[in-house]
């Protein structure tokens, strides 16, 4: 940009001092006046000249500097000012954690009931004519009493099957006795919909069949 504006000027100038030499030249009697502008116009060259050689250096230098700069760039990189921080380990995951993936592990529930029963006619001599009271169709103890208790558990077997298995705890003629209600396996991945279930289970013929004592609407199932 100054190589141009000095260019730019030194033609200004150089035009301008050859039309005064022009109109000099003209007069005869102006040799003293001639010679001073040859002299001005070569002292215009010269500074000019010596302006361009310093721009020169200069642009070479920065030129240089810059290349410098570029073949420097990679060791400095290389060599860091401050020492880095080393990364910190991953997190380590144990069994324990609440985050773990566990649609394989089964879900397992307790279910615990409480019944109170009380007649106003003899338990042990009362009936019902044309239905046999006998086994879980009897009447159950007066008083305080612990009632059908379940475990269920259920989980998804793999990505095709899932599987329930339900256990009733119940007293029976005084006795504890523990008794396998449900146990099956369904399919997951059949197409369209469908499902087969395998196994021990309640059949779905009835409104109450499919259902466990503790989803009764009321304390005692039909005699139906």
């Amino acid at each position: 940009m100054k190589t141009a504006l000095l260019t730019a000027l030194f033609s200004v100038l150089q035009a301008a001092a050859f039309v005064s030499l022009a109109q000099a030249a003209d007069d005869p009697g102006n040799e003293d006046e001639i010679q001073l502008l040859r002299e001005e116009i070569e002292h215009i060259r010269t500074e000019y000249e010596n302006r361009i050689a310093e721009l020169e250096r200069r642009l070479d230098a920065a030129e240089e500097g810059e290349n410098q700069a570029v073949q420097d760039a990679p060791a400095a990189e290389t060599q860091p000012e401050y020492a880095a921080v080393p990364a910190a380990p991953p997190p380590v995951t144990t069994t324990t954690s609440s985050g773990r993936d566990n649609s394989f592990n089964p879900a397992i529930g307790v279910t615990l009931q409480g019944q109170a029963w009380s007649y106003g006619k003899d338990p042990e001599s009362y009936y019902i004519p044309g239905f046999p009271l006998g086994g879980e169709a009897g009447l159950a103890p007066e008083g305080l009493s612990l009632a059908e208790s379940e475990i269920v558990m259920s989980a998804n077997v793999d990505d095709k099957f899932t599987a329930m298995l339900t256990v009733p705890v119940v007293i029976e003629d005084g006795e504890t006795v523990v008794e396998l209600e449900e146990a099956w396996v369904e399919t997951t991945a059949l197409p369209a919909g469908f499902a087969l279930r395998l196994g021990r289970f309640y059949s779905d013929v009835g409104y109450l069949n499919t259902k466990h004592s503790h989803a009764w609407d009321f304390a005692d199932q039909p005699l139906a």
